[in-house]
């Protein structure tokens, strides 16, 4: 046995001692629940000794017994999650023990990233920081679960959603099924040429194959991992024969063995495996790591190392030098044709123009399974003949008679009916998800059956001076009457007498309401939605220019941008503009529809800007520059169109989650 092996055995021995449910992660990882027994401690502990922690003396005792059987530091997190306990595990590194505590929890989240979280990858941290711009936890905590969900979809969105908050309701799976058999290697890969990855990739299949015959399993599907230095890496990295910055790269395809099932043969493997690397035609000096997984595992029949298929019952290839017998004509077979309604009498019958001898394979190469599932008359008509053939020929003699024309393995009458316009019909009815409420099949539509017998015991009929025996032979509604009839003497005293008259019932007449209690609900007012205006100050001292069409708006920006051609704009104008590009965007006043003005509005700025000082755009602001470096007019435009566009994106992203495209 290996020594890493030796001590990952005392290692799982120690935790199995005292956990209560254990999930092995790897030879050196685990997951274990220790609740029981840190309740217990925690009983024992006085309410007013607040510094003893039972969780973290217990986790020290294990470091302790595990660092005396193996010679080995441990780190162990704790937490009331499996998720917290991780990141209690990383705070525990190296050679210490750390619990975080549902009080610490949102303050021990806020500064990480979102890739520190188990299962969240680069994938996702950038997805949040081009859709939602940042990517720490502590600024995640703030979104709704809605923006999560739509910036990185439902599932990861919630699970993020609760992971903010510490929620985790991942449970151990200390019986989990092996889904997978894997071998990778991504340390010392340094090939020389095709022949040496060739033979690295057999001696991983062996090895794979060993592990599938170790557990019993085989199969159907592999996938090969490649790790091929990134163009940018160096050829060494500072790591001695590490795999360095690499470019990672999978590929699965199915794993057929002999008979097409699934199979642990190293050598199926190896070829499967080498057939994928050569797919993707790497110069093999680039490759730095290899790894081979097989899913799809299944259990092989009899420990076999291949599921095997059924054979295919093939016709067998005769020797030319061996001459033999033409079988016996069988004769065509009558074809009958039915037209769709069936009432034809006398069948059409048809000759078949050409005759076809049968010839009937080995049967050795016959499926028994098919060949037993064939009806009676048919297998023994089979069996006959492959008896007949076993037989050796006869000695030579006189001529023996004509053997009498051999019955055909199918029926002599094949009844081919016509167009079954009842199934045509069937499949061009339209479809609905909503069920059909058939007469014959509902029980709403069933005819209520005779009422069946009395069910009571001997004693409630004798409660009621009922003789059982006598009371049982009577038919069903016999016994029914009487029983409610029975029932009512006992209540009443006496059956109750019936009306004299028969009492037609009619609907009460309901009386108008009056006119001073009657309330009706007001009609219903239509809403409209209130555009957004801009005001301006008109010629008169008290006038007010109120536009609301982008036409118009659009004009009155570009004689504002025509009028201070040299000048720079005052600070007023720029803050009315301002606060209304502001309102517009945000949305909840005006809808959808004020943002896509605000973008014509500001489309139209920005070609009004470049036509005018187009040569400022790109030159930056710079206090130390000269006025004869640049147009400082032009440079303070396209200033405040910058921090308009900017305030404007601040209120998108709260809003929509992006930025405002001019594009």
């Amino acid at each position: 046995m290996l020594p890493y092996k030796k001590l990952s055995l005392k290692f799982y021995t120690i935790l199995m001692k005292h956990a209560d449910d254990l999930q092995a992660v790897s030879v050196d990882e685990a997951l274990i629940d220790v609740s029981s027994v840190v309740l217990q401690l925690r009983a024992k502990t006085s309410e007013d000794d607040v510094a003893v922690d039972p969780a973290k003396d217990f986790a020290e005792v294990i470091r302790a017994q595990v660092r005396q059987a193996t010679g080995c530091e441990v780190s162990i997190g704790i937490s009331h999650n499996i998720l917290l306990a991780r990141l209690a595990t990383r705070r525990a590194k190296p050679a210490a023990s750390y619990h975080l505590i549902p009080e610490e929890v949102q303050q021990f989240l806020a500064p990480l990233s979102i890739n520190d979280l188990h299962g969240f990858g680069s994938s996702a941290k950038q997805k949040a920081q081009e859709k939602l711009g940042v990517t720490t936890l502590g600024d995640l905590m703030d979104k709704s679960k809605a923006v999560l969900c739509d910036a990185l979809g439902k599932l990861t969105g919630e699970t993020l959603y609760n992971a903010l908050r510490g929620v985790d309701e991942k449970k151990l799976e200390s019986d989990k099924p092996r889904k997978s058999v894997s071998c990778e290697i991504n340390y010392g890969i340094r090939f020389e040429n095709g022949q040496q990855a060739e033979a690295f990739i057999y001696q991983m299949a062996k090895e794979v194959a060993k592990r599938l015959d170790d557990i019993g399993m085989a199969g159907r599907s592999i996938t090969l991992k490649i790790m091929k230095r990134d163009p940018k890496a160096p050829v060494e990295p500072p790591k001695f024969l590490g795999h360095g910055a690499c470019d990672l790269y999978n590929k699965q395809i199915s794993l057929i063995g002999p008979g097409g099932g699934a199979t642990s043969d190293e050598r199926v493997i190896g070829e499967h495996a080498y057939r994928v690397l050569r797919s993707f035609n790497f110069d093999p000096k680039e490759l730095r790591g290899i790894g081979i997984q097989i899913q799809k595992l299944e259990k092989p029949p009899s420990g076999g190392t291949t599921v095997e298929r059924g054979m295919l019952p093939f016709r067998r290839i005769l020797s030319p030098k061996k001459p033999t017998r033409p079988p016996p004509p069988v004769p065509p077979p009558e074809v009958i044709i039915h037209p769709p309604s069936d009432d034809l009498r006398e069948p059409i019958k048809r000759e078949s123009p050409t005759k076809h001898a049968v010839d009937l394979p080995n049967f050795s190469q016959v499926d028994l399974e098919v060949f037993n599932a064939l009806p009676d008359d048919v297998r023994n008509e089979l069996e006959t003949e492959y008896e007949r053939r076993s037989v050796s020929a006869p000695p030579a003699g006189p001529p023996s008679p004509p053997v009498p024309p051999r019955k055909g393995i199918f029926s002599k009458k094949i009844a081919i009916k016509g167009t079954d316009y009842t199934r045509i019909v069937r499949q061009q009815r339209p479809r609905t998800t909503r069920p059909l409420i058939l007469p014959t099949k509902n029980p709403l539509f069933k005819k209520k059956g005779r009422a069946g017998a009395v069910k009571m015991s001997d004693e409630a009929l004798r409660a009621l001076n009922i003789e059982p025996a006598v009371f049982r032979d009577l038919p069903p509604n016999v016994q029914h009457e009487q029983l409610a009839m029975l029932r009512l003497i006992k209540k009443y005293g006496k059956l109750p007498t019936p009306p004299s008259k028969r009492k037609v019932l009619k609907p009460r007449k309901r009386k108008p309401i009056p006119a001073h209690l009657l309330w009706r609900a007001p009609p219903p007012r239509a809403r409209y939605i209130e555009l957004p205006i801009l005001r301006q100050q008109g010629k008169q001292k008290y006038e007010k220019i109120l536009m609301t069409e982008t036409p118009d708006i659009q004009k009155a920006i570009e004689l504002w941008v025509a009028t201070y051609q040299r000048w720079i704009p005052k600070e007023q104008d720029v803050q009315l503009f301002t606060k209304y590009l502001v309102n517009v965007v945000d949305g909840t006043q005006y809808g959808d529809v004020g943002v896509e003005r605000a973008i014509a509005i500001l489309k139209w700025w920005l070609v009004l800007l470049r036509r005018y000082w187009g040569g400022s755009e790109y030159v930056e602001e710079d206090e130390q520059m000269e006025l004869s470096q640049g147009n400082p007019v032009g440079a303070a435009w396209w200033k405040i169109f910058r921090d308009i566009k900017a305030k404007m994106d601040v209120v998108a992203r709260k809003k929509f989650g992006g930025c405002l495209s001019l594009k």
